[in-house]
């Protein structure tokens, strides 16, 4: 009895540390949708994922496509290089780019990348600081035009909440409901009843009980217990 109560125990506990990493699972997923929509990303173990706007480097980068990137040494940037980087183009100030390096001059003491696009015949017109960098390219992120295709798709806040939102809303709320009620012992009651029904249902299948069942049967229709069965209902009629 002492081993099924452990069991139990041990499988609350299961359940109850697999539901919490399924929602924060769920919430770090909806914190990186909702960073990358507003143009941002985080890093996670140096590595980034970035979408790709524009056509600026095809065709090593396709247009509207995602891709990973990692942090770098600048020291150890050559020129060919596809960085990233924080742009200093008034255009685009503040926001990420991505561009090959195309020559690398010492200004002032520090160096400077002069970038430019595949896709384009002339340089950027501002040089990229070394404290900009923000990585190196890596690769395309596997599926990553699907990806850019939905978050176009999923930049109208309509599609959005109806696709995203309302479905992990759903979502967390019952698994928030299953955590409470495995914390709150509301299931508990429960389970132990379903538990002590299997128990006893495995019981009565068990071979022993069929064995007995069986004995039993066969003592009621041996001759003697026929007679005095007979017997009895003789009694009776007399």
């Amino acid at each position: 009895m002492a081993s099924k109560s452990g069991s139990s125990i041990m499988k609350k506990v299961i359940s109850f540390i697999r539901n919490v990493a399924f929602v924060a699972l769920v919430l770090f997923i909806c914190f990186i949708i909702y960073t990358m929509s507003q143009g941002n990303t985080i890093s996670i173990a140096g590595y980034r994922v970035l979408r790709v706007l524009t056509s600026s480097m095809e065709p090593t980068i396709v247009g509207n496509t995602c891709i990973i990137t990692k942090n770098v040494d600048v020291d150890e940037l050559e020129v060919g290089d596809i960085i990233t980087f924080i742009s200093e183009d008034p255009s685009i100030y503040g926001y990420y780019n991505t561009h090959r390096i195309n020559e690398i001059v010492e200004e002032d003491g520090a160096r400077k990348f002069v970038t430019k696009g595949d896709n384009s015949s002339e340089v950027d017109p501002y040089m990229v600081s070394e404290s900009n960098v923000v990585g190196i390219y890596v690769k395309e992120l596997p599926g990553g035009r699907l990806i850019g295709k939905a978050f176009v798709a999923l930049s109208d806040n309509k599609v959005y909440f109806a696709v995203i939102i309302i479905p992990l809303i759903l979502c967390l709320i019952s698994y928030f409901w299953e955590i409470v009620g495995m914390v709150t012992g509301r299931y508990s009651d429960e389970e132990d009843e379903e538990e002590e029904e299997s128990s006893e249902e495995a019981d009565e299948n068990s071979p022993k009980a069929v064995e007995e069942k069986r004995s039993e049967e066969a003592d009621e229709n041996s001759p003697k217990a026929v007679e005095e069965k007979g017997g009895e209902e003789a009694d009776k009629e007399n």
